[in-house]
């Protein structure tokens, strides 16, 4: 597993799939994604992400709203 990851950067590149297996990473720090090919929704998962500090998204493929739960570390 890759728990202690801190810095995930998936800018400009053709992966496609989901936001699910990120939210795994909880001493995620910094979390980058553009141009990626993301699908569904952003997990309430992502709330429990307490060492976020960054979080980009942008030119990606999500729906729905931003679950409140992923500002309860903020």
């Amino acid at each position: 597993e890759l728990t202690s990851l801190r810095v995930l950067n998936l800018e400009d590149n053709e992966c496609e799939g989901n936001l699910s297996a990120i939210v795994n990473l909880v001493n995620l720090e910094s979390f980058k994604v553009s141009g990626f090919s993301v699908t569904g929704t952003i997990p309430s998962e992502f709330g429990k992400m307490i060492n976020m500090g960054s979080f980009t998204l942008s030119t990606t493929s999500l729906e729905g709203t931003i679950p409140p739960a992923v500002f309860d570390g903020m």
